[in-house]
């Protein structure tokens, strides 16, 4: 058995009982809900799923596959939505559409992401923060996070510059409404601002409190908003050390303590945060403090040799802020670490519905794939404003590669027909290729991912 590689969503499996076989079809991991949680080991976790449920249907217990003769199978198959309508045929249980998207192709995709996202939103202003189509079940408190709420705000005012919705844009205020009733004052700091969870006051979070009401537009705040806005990036200062670097938590400044690694996302989030609100700040020191930043991200960088996407798109930025050639010759690294890890570009794809996804899981996600393309997005930004057009041709491709992928994993009407509520599914981005679940910054990254994609399609 340890011999046979088992594609997950493709093989199906065949356990033999004496003179009995029992059959576990490839499509079981869709239509029966149980991928496994997210994070390294996740192949391993599935099999160590997969191979006791065949055993348990088998009637042998939970390990009685050890002992039994296994087999493994494909199978080709076809939905067709109602009668008389035309056969889809399906690829791992989902239909695939090839080739290059359309603007008007992205456009829908978008504007179903975005209405999910306020089609499942509160009356406080509270996101649906998990989702289980397959289960029809959604909402568990205990998981809300306020950092990634604080993303889709900032993901529901970027996507509505273009779709220009009024109902996305009331629920864009709404969500914003929340995060600024959950934001505090730091002990000991009145002056500045920050977003809070369960008393802590959380960097990544206010970062995106303030790449939110950036994305609402500074000609758009009202003078408490930009006030708002101040103190968040004040509170980013505030968390900063002498070397650039930063603390997660308000708790670590007040007693001095400097975190061993640095903290995953939230300094990527802070840089961007500060160059963006740099833009019309009134105050030189935020870009200071944003060059310290990139200065300390790229040593982490250089380092560990993997980038982080909101580093990516910072520098980009930066370096059309500020022309320092640093920004600029580390954005285009990263970038190529990107296009090296993306499936058809530099990474073989050993299936087709691989393609455009991204190789640090398989199958490959969703997510990943949204976020490595928002920092895409910001590096062919900087090679069209440098006209270096080799590039702009490299990256543009790979950015409508990787939103194929992502809009293959939208809930449409050709995909959600083994769902129990394929209305409330509707426009939500599942996890990956065999992961039903429909998390809030799921489509947050792949909205941006998606505006990135529109800016190559219209400038092509």
């Amino acid at each position: 058995m340890s011999k046979i590689r088992i594609e997950t969503g493709l093989d199906g499996l065949i356990l033999q009982k004496e003179n009995e076989l029992v059959y576990q079809p490839p499509w079981d991991i869709l239509t029966g809900d149980w991928e496994v949680r997210e994070g390294q080991g996740r192949r391993l976790r599935r099999l160590r799923e997969q191979l006791p449920r065949l055993s348990r249907a088998a009637g042998r217990g939970h390990s009685g596959w050890k002992n039994a003769h296994l087999y493994a199978f494909r199978t080709y198959g076809f939905v067709q939505l109602h009668s008389g309508a035309p056969t889809v045929p399906l690829f791992r249980g989902s239909p695939r559409k090839k080739g290059t998207p359309t603007a008007t192709e992205v456009t829908d995709a978008l504007s179903e992401a975005a209405r999910w996202i306020a089609r499942t939103t509160s009356e406080k202003g509270k996101f649906t923060y998990l989702y289980y189509p397959v289960r029809d079940a959604s909402n568990f408190p205990l998981h809300y996070g306020v950092v990634r709420h604080a993303a889709a705000v900032y993901g529901l005012f970027a996507a509505n510059k273009i779709l220009r919705d009024d109902d996305i844009g009331r629920v864009a205020e709404r969500s914003l409404g929340y995060m600024k009733g959950i934001s505090r004052a730091p002990l000991f700091h009145g002056d500045a601002l920050s977003v809070r969870q369960n008393g802590l006051s959380f960097l990544g979070a206010t970062a995106l409190g303030l790449l939110s009401l950036d994305a609402k537009g500074a000609e758009n705040l009202s003078a408490e908003e930009r006030e708002t806005a101040r103190r968040y990036a004040d509170f980013l200062l505030l968390m900063q050390m002498d070397d650039g670097a930063y603390r997660t938590f308000y708790l670590q400044k007040l007693v001095g303590y400097r975190p061993s690694t640095p903290p995953l996302y939230f300094p990527g989030e802070s840089l961007l945060a500060l160059v963006r609100y740099a833009r019309w700040a009134d105050d030189p020191k935020y870009l200071e403090a944003a060059k310290r930043a990139a200065v300390a991200q790229i040593g982490d960088f250089n380092e560990s040799g993997k980038p982080d996407h909101w580093c990516t798109q910072a520098l980009s930025e930066l370096a059309r802020v500020d022309g320092d050639p640093r920004w600029a010759k580390a954005c285009f690294e990263m970038g190529e670490y990107y296009l090296k890890s993306q499936y058809g570009t530099g990474a073989k794809a050993r299936f087709r519905d691989y393609a455009g996804g991204f190789d640090n899981s398989q199958p490959p996600r969703a997510t990943p794939a949204a976020s490595r393309t928002e920092a895409l997005g910001a590096v062919y930004d900087l090679a069209a404003h440098l006209r270096n057009e080799k590039q702009v041709r490299r990256y543009g491709r790979a950015i409508l590669m990787a939103n194929r992928f992502i809009m293959n994993n939208q809930y449409g009407d050709e995909n959600s027909y083994h769902l129990r509520n394929r209305a409330v599914a509707r426009g939500g981005i599942r996890g990956g290729l065999v992961d039903n679940t429909i998390r809030v910054d799921y489509n947050q990254h792949s909205m941006i991912a998606m505006l990135a994609a529109l800016r190559v399609l219209e400038e092509n």
